[in-house]
């Protein structure tokens, strides 16, 4: 089964410009093979950033996560994540589902009701004839 998630562009988001993890706050992208298909880690599409080393994916616990992650490597901490109350019941497919993120602070993790993530449509232009 190939990964499940509805979007191919979305963006991790804060309205505050002083948040203190805004550097992975920022635009993901579905990661495809040359051929078009979904890059998975986990059962789930891998999502990327196209500026930065940065990767949003799911965990084998289920939770969404990024940072300056190199995957496959361990001891690489995620600086956010997803905690959906959920979470022991199903798994999101999507980031876009999650609801709850938390941050890194220090070596504990802190919910932060002010990370979003938004879905990035394609700007589409219509013209008038």
């Amino acid at each position: 089964m190939g990964p499940a998630a509805c979007c191919d562009h979305v963006c991790i988001y804060t309205r505050d410009d002083t948040h203190t993890h805004r550097e992975y706050c920022t635009d993901f992208y579905m990661e495809k093979t040359k051929s078009g298909t979904p890059i998975t880690c986990n059962e789930a599409a891998l999502f990327k950033n196209k500026e930065k080393t940065l990767y949003l994916y799911r965990t084998k616990e289920g939770d969404w996560v990024t940072g300056k992650i190199q995957l496959g490597k361990i001891g690489k901490s995620p600086a956010l994540r997803s905690q959906d109350p959920q979470r022991t019941s199903f798994i999101q497919e999507c980031p876009c589902q999650t609801e709850v993120w938390q941050k890194m602070v220090g070596k504990n993790w802190v919910t932060d009701s002010e990370l979003r993530v938004i879905i990035r449509a394609p700007r589409v232009v219509i013209t008038m004839e």
